[in-house]
């Protein structure tokens, strides 16, 4: 009987003293916003910003170069039939002259960008995939609208990145020139694209647990595996959603 008291109080202690180590972490972690705003102006996230953007518009641009934006429902179809189907996902993305080995590379980089963020930011792993994604929104948006050189820099670079990609640099057959593309419209854009349901769509949660067992850079083969995780049609259409907003937004 002794015995039994002993090991219930020696439960009821250890619960006590997790519950009180949990409250101590949910009081010490910032609010999104508080996370957000303590961010946007340091050097690591400037430079993730920068990074995260340039590689998630080249992804974008990959498919928009072949054509895809205008069969966005097509290939959805074709990837729902391909499954995971390594051999048949391939075939799918050969038939509309896209390399799935680029499509993967070019993925690659913004799991990159990511893990590069989350690994300098090692409180972010106490916050969950939506959490991560609203902090990174929040940041860039507050970046975005602030008048720091290096933001103004991105935000240059930004928008020669995206005229180019919809063939606006210089006045073409279209008539359309790169200065009617703006900053704020591209930023829409991006947001858009990253915002509700694109979390396990680009794998937070998955590059998080890499985080978390000390993994500095993560391999093509995991970038495929993400993207397998969240579904091939999702990851896609991301970044074609991007990529013909941009064109839209453009020629409006």
């Amino acid at each position: 009987m002794k015995y039994r008291f002993l090991l219930a109080g020696m439960a009821l202690f250890i619960f006590i003293i997790s519950c009180e180590k949990k409250l101590a972490e949910v009081k010490a972690k910032p609010s999104v916003s508080a996370m957000a705003n303590s961010l946007y102006t340091s050097a690591g996230f400037i430079s993730f910003s920068r990074n995260f953007i340039t590689d998630f518009a080249r992804q974008a641009d990959y498919f928009r170069s072949a054509g895809l934006n205008s069969r966005q429902n097509e290939l959805a179809g074709k990837l729902k039939l391909a499954g995971d189907d390594d051999a048949a996902l391939a075939s799918v993305f050969n038939s509309y002259g896209v390399s799935i080995d680029e499509v993967v590379a070019r993925k690659n980089k913004v799991d990159n960008d990511l893990l590069g963020f989350i690994n300098e930011n090692k409180v972010l792993l106490s916050y969950s995939e939506s959490e991560v994604w609203d902090i990174i929104r929040e940041g860039i948006n507050l970046g975005w609208q602030s008048n720091l050189p290096e933001w103004q820099q991105i935000k240059t670079a930004t928008i020669r990145m995206s005229s180019n990609q919809v063939g606006m640099n210089s006045i073409g057959a279209s008539g359309y020139q790169a200065n009617q593309l703006d900053a704020s419209k591209v930023w829409e854009c991006l947001k858009d694209a990253i915002g509700i349901g694109s979390a396990s769509i680009l794998g937070i949660a998955g590059l998080q647990k890499l985080a978390q067992e000390g993994i500095q850079t993560a391999v093509i083969t995991v970038s495929k595996w993400l993207a397998k995780r969240a579904g091939w049609i999702g990851a896609v259409i991301v970044v074609l959603d991007f990529s013909s907003c941009v064109y839209s937004q453009a020629v409006d």
